[in-house]
């Protein structure tokens, strides 16, 4: 009957979760996975005997490739969500999504582009600058454009 003895060691958490990660694609437990490393005959050596046969290589290598491209499209909605699109951006989504009349009026135009620049202000909390000629986009003339607000009123 042998007895065992609890053996504690400190490593960061990088190191303990490749130690983890490792052992686990080897299919042995933590503390197989200490021995065989521990072992007399050098770790080197028993790694290789304890390979992965190729089915279970090809699974483990398909799973990566899934959570791979899983972490990617989040990554791709995260900044998508977070980045502020431009005025002209915005003000297309408006007209694609409330599908208003249009303004036929210079006067209307002008007052439909204000109500947008309040709502993306609100939204963004940024003004849109009319001297940006493409982030702000065509629709108003220069008069128009000369009279615009610098700042929400």
């Amino acid at each position: 009957m042998s007895k065992t003895q609890v053996f504690s060691l400190k490593v960061l958490p990088k190191d303990a979760a490749m130690f983890r990660e490792q052992a686990t694609a080897l299919g042995l437990s933590n503390a197989d996975y200490f021995r065989l490393l521990i072992s007399q005959k050098g770790g080197q050596e028993n790694l290789k005997n304890a390979s992965i046969d190729d089915k279970k290589l090809d699974s483990l290598e398909g799973k990566m490739s899934s959570v791979e491209s899983m972490v990617k499209s989040m990554m791709s909605d995260l900044i998508e969500h977070q980045r502020i699109p431009s005025f002209y951006e915005f003000r297309a989504r408006i007209i694609a999504e409330t599908n208003p009349t249009l303004p036929k009026s210079g006067s209307e135009r002008f007052a439909f582009f204000l109500d947008a620049a309040r709502q993306y202000h609100r939204k963004y909390d940024a003004w849109p600058d009319p001297s940006n000629r493409a982030a702000f986009g065509p629709g108003l003339d220069d008069q128009q454009l000369a009279s615009w607000p610098p700042v929400p009123r």
